[in-house]
């Protein structure tokens, strides 16, 4: 598909200077999907996420970020669902909802994942398709490698401008 291949093309060009493993995702139901991603070339992949990976909602960015791009009158049916999801992390009600305004304040998701060594950081601002499909892009990095605010500094404005690309707002 087009929006796809567009993706993927945005997302090969910016690699090369944000060597950090990108990846544009939609969502479908309570995950998100990815559809492209630099995982295979990117040599700081530390997890392969890969095209045809579902990643639940509210364990990535792009999950996040795609609810705080949403009207909050809009989100109570899908938060409901998501947080009674087996497997789910555990967020608190209260938690979600103050991580979702954050994020709509901000205008892009944080999501923090603690590994063995470091917290795995992921960087995401949402897509706004012509076909009004809803969609992320996101970056991944070790934030022992890369501090939070050097990364927004640096990442977020590659993430917004493939965002535009990709023919939405943020």
């Amino acid at each position: 598909d087009l929006l796809n291949e567009k993706a993927g093309e945005a997302l090969r060009e910016a690699s090369a200077e944000v060597r950090w493993p990108m990846h544009f995702s939609v969502r479908e139901d309570l995950s998100m999907q990815v559809r492209s991603s630099t995982d295979h070339a990117s040599p700081l992949a530390v997890h392969k996420v890969l095209p045809g990976m579902r990643i639940p909602l509210l364990q990535c960015a792009s999950g996040l970020a795609w609810l705080g791009a949403q009207p909050p009158e809009s989100c109570g049916r899908i938060l409901d669902e998501a947080l009674t999801r087996p497997g789910e992390i555990k967020w608190s009600r209260e938690q979600l909802e103050s991580e979702i305004a954050q994020t709509r304040q901000r205008g892009y998701a944080i999501f923090r994942r603690p590994e063995r060594f470091t917290t795995m950081v992921g960087l995401s601002v949402p897509v706004g398709t012509a076909s009004g499909e809803a969609a992320a892009v996101c970056v991944r990095f070790a934030e022992r490698a890369v501090p939070l605010r050097t990364a927004e500094k640096e990442f977020l404005p590659k993430l917004r401008a493939i965002a535009d690309r990709l023919g939405g707002s943020h």
